[in-house]
């Protein structure tokens, strides 16, 4: 969080202008190769999503970030096979806005959301049936029944943060390196490199 909130203040005094310039430099600056040759910079994806974020308002001279309520309506993800159950059925989806839950869903039996898990194509399929609107920043949460599934950052299988307002064509597509605990190298055992989860929206009526 520290080097989130370091990368924006490089933006905002102009010393940067592009993020993943930014990301870089702290990233070379704070690693210390007397110590280990392990990458120091931020590694969250989150994170450097948020970032990016903040060069775009940076860049567009916006000040305070707009609102812009969207439906969430449904969770495709893919490249499961082989992961706890390898169809989805052991997972449960939480989400969060404003501080605040908005839905869980599991995914094998909930009157929240219709789970359809495809073999053929390695794609799971997550209808919500009670959409929830959500605006500006809105966490997911994925959390796996199966002990095989590797726990890390808050303990969780996976989970991310978006702002909808930097929503593009009402979808956003995540592929494994995008996802935070999945992007860790040490976790591909599990997660191969095809998973991916895409939240798809709909304006607000």
């Amino acid at each position: 969080r520290t080097g989130t909130m370091i990368c924006a203040i490089l933006i905002d005094k102009g010393l940067f202008k592009e993020a993943g310039d930014t990301l870089q430099y702290f990233g070379q600056r704070r690693t210390d190769l007397n110590v280990s040759e392990q990458f120091q910079g931020v590694e969250t994806y989150s994170q450097i999503r948020y970032v990016h974020y903040f060069q775009k308002l940076n860049s567009e001279n916006i000040r305070e970030v707009p609102s812009r309520p969207l439906v969430i309506k449904t969770v495709n993800i893919t490249g499961l096979n082989g992961v706890g159950r390898g169809d989805g059925s052991d997972f449960t989806l939480t989400i969060f806005n404003a501080g605040s839950k908005v839905l869980t869903c599991d995914f094998k039996s909930s009157s929240d959301c219709d789970a359809k898990y495809d073999p053929k194509t390695d794609r799971l399929e997550v209808s919500l049936k009670s959409p929830p609107i959500v605006n500006k920043d809105t966490k997911f949460m994925f959390h796996c029944s199966s002990k095989g599934v590797p726990k890390a950052y808050d303990d969780c299988a996976f989970f991310f943060w978006l702002h909808t307002y930097f929503i593009k064509d009402l979808h956003e597509l995540m592929l494994r390196q995008h996802l935070d605990n999945p992007h860790k190298e040490k976790t591909w055992r599990v997660w191969r490199e095809n998973f991916s989860v895409e939240i798809v929206f709909c304006t607000v009526e």
